[in-house]
């Protein structure tokens, strides 16, 4: 994740970054739960023993399962209603 969309929902007149980050940690908390929900890759992608690593490696080459991959993890990167932000300047030392 971009850190501009933070520091964007962080900003509050006076400075208030508490309230900021809050209303932040609100806004996200939704769709960074989906995304929690949704996938548990530690087990699949990182496998313990080298059966699994093969068998991992084996599924990946097909493409039914390339498909599969594809197509669930378009669906929770495409299907939300976060904010839009305005483009961050970039800030380059003199």
């Amino acid at each position: 994740m971009r850190l501009g969309p933070l520091l964007e929902g962080a900003r509050r007149p006076a400075g208030d970054h508490a309230a900021g980050f809050a209303a932040y940690e609100r806004r996200m908390r939704g769709y960074a739960a989906r995304w929690q929900r949704g996938a548990n890759p530690g087990q699949f992608l990182a496998p313990p023993t080298a059966t699994r690593l093969w068998l991992r490696n084996t599924m990946f080459r097909t493409r039914l399962v390339q498909r599969l991959l594809v197509a669930s993890t378009k669906s929770l990167a495409t299907d939300s209603d976060l904010p839009g932000y305005p483009s961050c300047p970039v800030m380059h030392p003199a």
